[in-house]
């Protein structure tokens, strides 16, 4: 088998990660757009602000209606993993009611703790007040996963009506890239101060007799509480980077919005690439 020179080997998997930088919405860390349920409030661009991704912002226009006590799946899509987990909760009028976790008990035990004075490590701080749904703290933690990991979170709405009520997603991320855990901007020893948490919400309403359907503007039915993911630690499943080991180029085969397979995007453009450079020599 001819093998590749090793330049051009470098010259396909530059092409590989740019496409793939390509193909990741943009600012998008993780996306509920981007998975199989709903619609964010305000897309994949606005994470990083509290309680919704924007500060500040409104109800949105894609506003999901269920019956209360039914249980909903909600996917959400990981594209730049982090050292993290997910929490879900729930306001019953508005978006108020959230608060964001005040400090971390890191999932990766060799993380410093705390990294620096501004640092809240140390203690875990979950169902830190009413907000938080049964079973719904701490989903998922992990250190790593595939570029454009999936997690399901079968949610059970809570047993109210509401017109006005809103689902919070949120992704606590632990490491230091980030620097210190903060959740609150201005403290003085937290600058530059950068976000540790990624924000989506849902608008939902909650009506007695609402059938699940599957469209925005409407639901659909999940089958018990608690969380799943493709495997074990959120790792896993879709996404799942395979190797070549002639080339040391890793492939990451997550499925896009249209419904295509990224990888073969990829390798039709590094195919294409590298057929007009033998061309030219």
């Amino acid at each position: 088998m001819r093998r590749l020179p090793f330049r051009r080997v470098g010259y396909v998997c530059s092409l590989f990660t740019a496409g793939a930088m390509l193909a990741v919405p943009a600012a998008a860390h993780i996306s509920l757009d981007q998975g199989s349920t709903q619609k964010s409030r305000y897309g994949d661009n606005f994470l990083k602000e509290g309680p919704c991704g924007k500060a500040g912002g409104t109800r949105g226009t894609n506003v999901y209606t269920y019956a209360p006590g039914e249980t909903v799946p909600v996917e959400i899509v990981e594209f730049i993993p982090h050292p993290s987990y997910f929490r879900v909760a729930f306001d019953s009028d508005g978006d108020d009611a959230f608060a964001p976790p005040a400090s971390i008990l890191p999932v990766d035990p060799k993380r410093p703790c705390p990294f620096n004075a501004a640092d809240k490590c140390g203690t875990a701080d979950y169902y830190n007040n009413d907000s938080v749904l049964p079973g719904m703290d701490d989903l998922n933690p992990h250190l790593s996963a595939p570029l454009g990991q999936k997690y399901t979170f079968n949610v059970k709405m809570p047993n109210v009506e509401c017109d006005n009520c809103t689902l919070q997603i949120i992704q606590v991320m632990e490491d230091t890239i980030h620097g210190a855990y903060n959740p609150v901007q201005g403290d003085p020893a937290d600058t530059p101060y950068v976000p540790d948490i990624y924000y989506q919400c849902i608008d939902l309403i909650l009506k007695k007799g609402a059938g699940p359907v599957s469209d925005a503007g409407a639901g659909a039915t999940g089958t018990d509480g608690g969380a799943t993911s493709a495997a074990d630690g959120g790792a896993g499943g879709p996404g799942t980077a395979s190797k070549d080991s002639s080339s040391g180029c890793a492939v990451s085969p997550f499925t896009t919005s249209a419904g295509g397979t990224t990888s073969v995007g990829l390798f039709a453009l590094a195919a294409l690439a590298l057929g007009r450079r033998r061309a030219r020599a």
